[in-house]
């Protein structure tokens, strides 16, 4: 469902958020939470895409919790690199690139 609302229409439009939304709200309901990796950082892709850094450094944070909750190394570095991603565009370009290469 996310792959057709992104094929037709890119990452911007409030339809592409809702879908995600939609696509997280099951995967809470069914407690698939390996699934929960891509659908929140689709919506940290479509926060970021919309120049909305607060929400996406809330959405980074929550990846970094899952993936201490889930003992994940690759979920880990997903939530390492999307708040190094969202500190580019909200802290000093220095810290931003200390910050993210701690995962490295």
């Amino acid at each position: 469902m996310v792959v057709t609302a992104l094929g037709a229409k890119g990452y911007t439009p409030p339809e592409v958020g809702k879908t995600f939304a939609r696509a997280r709200a099951l995967c809470q309901a069914v407690g698939e939470m390996q699934q929960l990796f891509p659908v929140l950082f689709g919506l940290w892709i479509y926060y970021i895409m919309r120049a909305e850094f607060n929400a996406a450094g809330q959405l980074a944070g929550q990846i970094e919790d899952l993936a201490s909750r889930a003992h994940d190394q690759e979920g880990a570095r997903l939530g390492n690199l999307v708040c190094g991603g969202t500190a580019l565009f909200l802290v000093p370009i220095a810290v931003a690139i200390l910050g993210s290469a701690s995962s490295y």
